[in-house]
């Protein structure tokens, strides 16, 4: 995703803050080396995103699959003898007062 472009804390977070010159070396390879696309508070990376939407593509197509076959699972009609069984036995409890 997008990044706050704070360097002093990138430094810390890569754990490179005891060098003299971090913040240097972050801000050259975040703005030098056609890595990141940046603007004045942020910073990002165009593959990143990209694969970062794929990864949510698939995993919602998967999601919805997953729910089409439960579902398709529920639907089906359970046996006749059941179905049969269940009805004797509604009808008994109709006819007793229950």
């Amino acid at each position: 995703g997008r990044y706050e472009l704070n360097l002093d804390e990138l430094a810390f977070t890569l754990r490179i803050s005891h060098l003299e010159n971090a913040t240097q070396l972050i801000q050259s390879v975040i703005m030098n080396y056609g890595l990141f696309n940046y603007d004045d508070d942020i910073f990002y990376s165009d593959r990143v995103i990209e694969g970062l939407a794929d990864i949510y593509t698939k995993s919602k197509k998967n999601s919805e699959n997953a729910k089409k076959r439960y579902s398709k699972e529920e639907e089906i009609d359970e046996p006749e003898y059941i179905r049969k069984w269940n009805e004797e036995q509604e009808k008994k409890r109709n006819n007793n007062g229950f």
